[in-house]
């Protein structure tokens, strides 16, 4: 639990066990700030992981994500997060996610960011998030919520009920 309060992160926060679990008093009153750099601010390989009630920002870089889940990771619950100032707010790459509750403003990449090329990516909730102003490669095939299609499988991933507003693209799949 992290009490109201800002706390200078000067390196990725890695969860590697199961069953963990971070949250604050509320996305307006406990607020994780990126000291400086491109890492991610939370990455997790670990399974049944939850997150929420946090404010996250990355300090306006343009790379590293918010909120990035690894290769194995699963069951991972995103919820009620300010994410803001950094490159892509969410990025799942493997399975079993709901990613809900958010507000995503001010990224250099897509808002949400499912998939990788080389993953299989199936059984993903993007609910009732509020995405606002992605800044985006315009021939790089981004999108505000963006599904990576991949030699192998893109399956059961649900988008619905999201606010986009001023981006590069509403959802994207493809590459």
């Amino acid at each position: 639990f992290l009490p109201a309060g800002d706390y200078l992160v000067s390196a990725a926060l890695t969860v590697s066990s199961n069953n963990v679990c971070i949250f604050g008093d509320g996305h307006w009153a406990s607020k994780l700030v990126r000291a400086s750099g491109t890492y991610n601010m939370i990455s997790v390989t670990g399974d049944f992981f939850r997150v929420e009630n946090l404010e996250i920002d990355g300090g306006a870089t343009t790379s590293g994500a918010g909120v990035y889940t690894d290769f194995g990771a699963s069951e991972i619950t995103v919820n009620n997060l300010y994410i803001h100032n950094i490159g892509p707010g969410v990025k799942v790459v493997d399975s079993h996610a709901h990613i809900t509750n958010n507000r995503i403003d001010t990224t250099q990449a897509s808002g949400v960011s499912i998939g990788d090329v080389a993953s299989t990516t199936e059984f993903i909730w993007v609910e009732n998030n509020y995405i606002n102003s992605c800044h985006l490669s315009l021939t790089g095939g981004q999108a505000c919520i963006q599904v990576a299609a991949s030699a192998t499988t893109e399956q059961y991933i649900w988008i619905k009920n999201n606010y986009i507003n001023v981006g590069a693209g509403g959802v994207g799949i493809g590459p």
